[in-house]
């Protein structure tokens, strides 16, 4: 007992000079120091001691990965001087390595979240999140999801395979199918939750998953997949998986999505448009947002994006969990604020979108929370916590690297959801 007490008080006390080290370390990057050559071992580090900690928490590991691969850009752009886009604008050095330095706080407020490794056994999140309504609100729940799909299907756009202009078609596609694709998966995930015969429950999930990744892939809809993918982890996989089987998936995941923006922008597909397609940059999309993260910084440096605005889009980002985004104006959205001064490939990193909004100290408290809560999901009884949890990890894909609003919006709309049909359930009971 004695020993292990002194191993996690060791343990406390590295992870919190880790945390406390990226103070003196962003003073010096200010400074034009080259700190990159002590942030990337220290992140690779944090990220082998996470496959470690969190090898019973499969989905936590892969958003962690997920991540981690991102971050795997800015090694060629450090040690080989690979230009991470085809922009120019923020090409710089000092920008990118404040971009390492949010990595570093991410990776930071990760381990000293989870220093007491987190063992749930063979518990999977989705326990206790059976909706026990009655089997024709089940039937409902059925029928609107394939009305949903149908309606995509017919109304979400043109198939870039059969497209000429297979980019064009894909920019059309978003404007028709817009959130409706991303909120099919949650319709998906409460037919999972409300069909009581385990063998048709499996078996409509899997065929609406296999249809919306028909979908997907034929729209050009890499934003689809993804979280597509964690959702089935998370409903059929989450206590069956190794780290090295992680691993394998996280690669094959890449690989995926990287064919599937090969197909958008009509290009032939190789294992190295992973990395690269070009000999003077990387153009993949993971490499362009961080190209649009350097823009962020670039663009707070210069006073571009000034305090008010940071302001206000703490303010819309919080009303945007019950108000549409589209109601507010670009300027108080993100990524889209910096479109507005800049050429960028799309996309934005939770870590740069965070530091944009909250600062640096803002983006160490709101991941220490959030790796919190999906530890406490696994061992409180709160069922709207574990929801909350369940599509954070979800649609973590999304407000990770695409559209920071989706982490309260989408929570919210389940829980909302969620709520309903539960009360729907205690009506019927009343009138038996």
């Amino acid at each position: 007992m004695y020993f292990k007490l002194t191993r996690q008080i060791i343990k406390e006390s590295i992870f919190l000079i880790t945390a406390l080290f990226a103070i003196p370390i962003y003073f010096f990057s200010e400074a034009g120091i080259n700190t990159f050559y002590i942030m990337i071992p220290l992140i690779f580090i944090m990220q082998a001691y996470l496959c470690r900690a969190l090898r019973n928490i499969s989905v936590f590991l892969l958003l962690t990965i997920y991540a981690f691969i991102y971050f795997i850009y800015l090694i060629p752009y450090f040690y080989f001087g690979t230009q991470l886009s085809m922009w120019s604008e923020f090409q710089d050095k000092k920008l990118y390595i404040l971009v390492c330095l949010q990595f570093y706080v991410f990776y930071s407020a990760l381990c000293l979240s989870i220093i007491k490794m987190p063992n749930p056994g063979k518990y999977w999140l989705k326990s206790g999140l059976e909706l026990n309504v009655s089997r024709p609100i089940s039937i409902m729940i059925v029928l609107f999801t394939t009305i949903v799909i149908l309606y995509l299907f017919k109304f979400g756009g043109e198939n870039v395979l059969n497209s000429n202009n297979p980019y064009r078609a894909y920019v059309g596609n978003l404007e028709k199918s817009n959130v409706l694709g991303l909120l099919v998966l949650m319709f998906i995930v409460f037919c999972y939750f409300s069909i009581k015969n385990h063998r048709k429950r499996d078996f409509i999930v899997i065929i609406f998953s296999c249809a919306i990744a028909y979908f997907a892939i034929t729209r050009g809809f890499r934003v689809m997949l993804a979280p597509l993918g964690f959702m089935f982890i998370l409903l059929f996989l989450e206590q069956k998986l190794t780290v090295k089987s992680i691993l394998i998936l996280a690669f094959l995941g890449l690989a995926g999505l990287s064919f599937i923006n090969a197909l958008k922008m009509n290009e032939e597909f190789s294992l190295m448009y992973i990395f690269s397609t070009d000999d003077s940059f990387i153009l993949s999309h993971q490499a362009d947002e961080l190209y649009g993260a350097a823009a962020a910084n670039g663009l707070m440096k210069s006073g571009e994006i000034t305090t008010w605005d940071r302001i206000g889009l703490q303010m819309s980002l919080i009303a945007q969990s019950v108000i549409p985004p589209s109601f507010f104006p670009r300027e108080m959205r993100f990524p889209m604020v910096i479109m507005t001064h800049t050429g960028t490939g799309g996309g934005g990193l939770f870590v740069s979108g965070i530091t944009l909004i909250f600062g640096y100290v803002g983006l160490f408290i709101i991941t220490f929370l959030i790796a919190k809560m999906i530890q406490m999901s696994y061992s409180c009884k709160s069922k709207y916590l574990k929801l909350i949890v369940f599509f954070i990890l979800m649609y973590s894909p999304n407000w990770f690297s695409y559209d920071l609003n989706v982490i309260l919006r989408f929570p919210l709309i389940a829980i909302t959801l969620y709520f309903l049909l539960s009360h729907i359930k205690n009506k019927s009971y009343k009138i038996a």
